[in-house]
């Protein structure tokens, strides 16, 4: 008996088209949302699911991203850019996945995702940008030169240099109580 493999050799082919034309468009749209650091979370997930292997070790699990340890099966946190107008909906997403989330714009949210829902959330027409929050550390040893306060210092192009002893309050940016006590000298004379 002889079989036509005709259709099964379409059927193959119209799906694998159907992916390439459909499907990939949709995965690179949806890693177009996510950082770096996220996507490699996502794939390291993936690559887990596929693994044959019974108990995946720590070393499996654990990626090292940003100078952290991450286990990329532990909620995270993210900072979600939205669509205008659209936060409050992804929030409340976010929270029927399983997360929490809040709103600090209309178009930013701060939130704990599982990594599960990492590529549902991603999905979201209402989602423009996953990333993980960034610590910031201040530099202030370049604030002094680029304010100026070296040369103020040093009296650089002034008659005297200015080094700010003595001084209680230097600006007022609003009216302030200069009858407080911190502002009175021992003899209960204004500083300021």
């Amino acid at each position: 008996m002889k079989h036509n493999t005709l259709p099964l050799f379409a059927f193959l082919l119209f799906g694998g088209l159907n992916y390439a034309l459909h499907g990939a468009a949709q995965q690179s749209t949806v890693s177009n949302k996510m950082d770096a650091a996220i996507s490699q979370i996502v794939q390291r997930r993936a690559a887990l699911a596929r693994s044959t292997r019974g108990t995946a070790d720590s070393t499996a699990t654990h990626l090292r991203l940003r100078g952290r340890l991450v286990n990329v099966n532990a909620p995270l946190r993210l900072n979600i850019a939205t669509a205008e107008g659209s936060a409050e909906a992804v929030a409340t997403r976010i929270a029927t996945l399983g997360g929490t989330a809040t709103v600090i714009t209309d178009g930013m949210v701060t939130a704990t995702v599982p990594a599960a829902a990492l590529d549902s959330l991603a999905t979201m027409s209402e989602v423009k940008h996953l990333t993980f929050p960034r610590r910031f550390r201040p530099s202030l040893n370049k604030a002094r030169a680029d304010a100026g306060v070296t040369k103020v210092h040093t009296g650089t192009g002034l008659d005297t240099p200015f080094t700010g002893r003595g001084v209680v309050i230097g600006v007022i940016d609003q009216g302030f109580e200069f009858r407080h006590a911190a502002f009175l000298d021992p003899t209960s004379k204004i500083r300021a």
